[in-house]
């Protein structure tokens, strides 16, 4: 069991992708386990991606394609309690009675405010205190 961390940093209300791969083998069955803080939040299987968690409900996604080996991630309209430790968990079966093949992803996720480019207020001057003798 392999286990590798990561470390990506988002802005809050963008999107980001947490990296997951495993190198494309032919296999008879393969389940992907997301967990953040050891909680699980989506779960893939033969039936499907399933999300677990409302709170990533309509946000997290893995990609279509299932073969490619990449089970990344992607959280989108990222909030600042998103950040933390999330755990990708694959099993490949070779064969219906084989031991499975287990991978094991940790990332850490950061979480920063947006940059306002043009922020709102604007840049207070330096007070400049002028004596009148």
């Amino acid at each position: 069991r392999s286990s590798d961390l990561h470390d990506v940093t988002g802005t809050r209300r963008s999107s980001v992708t947490l990296p997951c791969s495993y190198s494309p083998v032919e296999y008879r069955q393969q389940t992907v386990t997301w967990l953040f803080s050891g909680v699980r939040i989506l779960y893939r299987d033969d039936s499907g991606d399933h999300v677990l968690s409302n709170k990533y409900r309509d946000r997290i996604s893995l990609p279509e394609d299932r073969q490619g080996g990449d089970v990344s991630l992607t959280i989108t309209n990222l909030q600042t309690d998103d950040r933390g430790r999330y755990t990708c968990r694959v099993s490949l079966k070779m064969s219906d009675n084989s031991d499975p093949i287990n991978k094991e992803e940790d990332t850490h996720l950061d979480v920063n405010k947006e940059v306002h480019p043009n922020p709102r207020e604007p840049t207070p001057k330096p007070n400049v205190v002028t004596e009148d003798g």
